[in-house]
């Protein structure tokens, strides 16, 4: 069995920061888990005209060794500003036009198969056990 590869991803203040940890717990940190890969890479070259890479050869190569799961936090704009406020995050992007471009990455650019979870009021428990159902299975 490959270990798993588990992609947090989704606008600043989406939550994955927040989840990043309690997700490696699910398997003892014996699978991967990461805040922003190559989905995010992708957005912020489209968002801030950046060169364009395909990243797709990356994300091709890493499914032959992994198990792949990327998990696309997806809140309202609100949600996020109040969440990066909360943090003094003041670096915040042009939140809904990043969202859209996440959305074209995942259905026009890439293969890797994405976990949808919307958590603009969700308890993060609740986007826990929906991961670890996810990719682990219901318990």
């Amino acid at each position: 069995m490959k270990p798993k590869f588990i992609i947090l991803e989704g606008i600043s203040g989406a939550g994955k920061t927040a989840l990043l940890h309690p997700v490696g717990k699910l398997s003892n940190y014996a699978d991967l888990s990461v805040a922003r890969f190559t989905p995010s890479c992708w957005v912020y070259n489209q968002l801030y005209s950046r060169t364009n890479v395909d990243y797709e050869v990356m994300n091709r190569a890493i499914m032959v060794e992994h198990d792949v799961h990327v998990v696309w936090l997806r809140c309202s704009s609100e949600t996020a500003l109040e969440r990066c406020r909360l943090k003094d995050d003041d670096n915040v992007e042009d939140l809904s036009r990043a969202d859209y471009l996440f959305g074209q990455y995942f259905t026009r650019y890439t293969a890797i198969q994405q976990i949808h979870i919307v958590n603009t009021e969700q308890h993060i428990n609740d986007s826990i056990a929906e991961i670890r159902d996810k990719v682990y299975g219901s318990y």
